[in-house]
């Protein structure tokens, strides 16, 4: 017994499903369109000022700052204080006994007015460093022909600025006297009793160099 095959039956089943593979609503309307060429994919939120829809109103004195606000910086003052050393340009040394008129002061071109005027004293450290030598002995001598050691003109001096010039207990003093090598006398110090013990050790004693 033979079965015929029935091909055209076949086709059209298969035509159908071929028809309804490309007509499925379905399928053609899941597939997100891509954005055309004016369109942006993720817009950026818009910015909103103060006041406007999604912040709160400022209060009414208070107003938003302003960079060049931010920037200036004001300072105000009575006072300025300027510090002034004056001294001789031939001989090097300090000018003293000064007073408000013999100063005067310009801003952008403008004198100004010099309403307080004084001479403090400042805290001075110093190393002091003496020519104790045969040459020094020997130009005293002839400095004060022959009526006193020479060495008083070095030690008169040293002793002058130890007692007077060096206040305790802010300033120091360090004293060094030398002839063809340096000999420290004393370190840094204040005390009135061993500056005078400096000043005796260069009187006992006579200069061996030169």
């Amino acid at each position: 017994m033979r079965f015929k095959r029935s091909y055209p039956l076949f086709g059209v089943a298969l035509s159908l499903l071929l028809l309804g593979a490309n007509i499925n609503p379905g399928w053609s309307q899941s597939r997100r369109q891509p954005p055309t060429s004016n369109e942006k994919k993720n817009k950026r939120p818009a910015e909103t000022k103060p006041g406007e829809q999604g912040q709160e109103p400022l209060p009414k004195d208070i107003e938003p700052a302003k960079p060049q606000d931010i920037e200036k910086v004001s300072i105000s003052t009575q006072i300025v204080n300027v510090d002034a050393v004056v001294y001789h340009k031939k001989s090097g040394q300090i000018v003293t006994d000064l007073k408000k008129g013999n100063f005067a002061l310009f801003a952008d071109g403008t004198e100004q007015t010099i309403t307080n005027f004084s001479t403090p004293e400042a805290p001075i450290t110093v190393a002091m460093v003496v020519e104790y030598s045969k040459w020094s002995e020997m130009f005293g001598m002839a400095g004060s022909r022959g009526y006193e050691p020479g060495t008083y003109e070095v030690i008169r001096p040293t002793a002058m600025f130890l007692s007077q010039f060096i206040k305790p207990p802010d300033d120091y003093v360090s004293v060094v006297a030398f002839d063809i090598r340096p000999t420290p006398l004393t370190d840094f110090t204040n005390d009135p009793g061993r500056l005078q013990q400096v000043v005796t050790l260069l009187l006992r004693n006579t200069p061996a160099f030169r």
